[in-house]
């Protein structure tokens, strides 16, 4: 019963991101749409190898992991475990769904950097997408929704990219 009360838990707490690694492999058709409708002057998008995909995946896992070990704590603690759970699960489903949508257009440096330059609003998105995913019905459409607004972020984001890139690496984006 225990084990059974573990499992459930801990079905709960990771399934945002749990839900983002396995829906982000059907979710390029949503962007590559967005992409054509909202943005058809932009070329077409760079293909991830698979070695690639599955390899960030596994980080990504990795990162999921730690990142709800080190929660684990707080989640026992009334109300508190509520704020700590979108936090960190804002954070992871940001983080994932940014990336999804960023490496189509920019190489590993230009992603890390916009990240980093845009971390908050990222963050801010993130939390939004977690708290539509913990609303029962609603989270059925969330990764659909998720991605074309990410979509529409990460553009709107890269257009800003060259005047603060060029600062850093001129070779940042595609």
């Amino acid at each position: 019963l225990r084990l059974g009360v573990a499992g459930l838990a801990l079905a709960w707490l990771m399934f945002p991101a749990v839900m983002v690694a396995v829906s982000s492999t059907m979710l390029d058709g949503i962007v590559d749409a967005v992409e054509r409708r909202h943005y058809p002057h932009l070329p077409a998008p760079r293909r991830i190898p698979v070695w690639r995909s599955v390899l960030e995946g596994l980080k990504f896992l990795g990162l999921v992991v730690l990142a709800n070990l080190l929660a684990l704590p707080f989640y026992f603690v009334p109300v508190v475990n509520l704020f700590v759970w979108f936090l960190v699960n804002g954070y992871l489903i940001g983080r994932e769904y940014f990336e999804l949508v960023a490496v189509r257009r920019l190489n590993p440096m230009g992603v890390k950097f916009l990240r980093s330059e845009r971390r908050m609003g990222l963050f801010a998105a993130g939390v939004i997408i977690a708290f539509l995913s913990s609303l029962p019905l609603v989270n059925l459409l969330v990764p659909v929704l998720a991605a074309a607004f990410m979509a529409h972020l990460v553009e709107g984001m890269r257009r800003d990219l060259p005047a603060a890139a060029s600062r850093v690496n001129p070779a940042i984006s595609q």
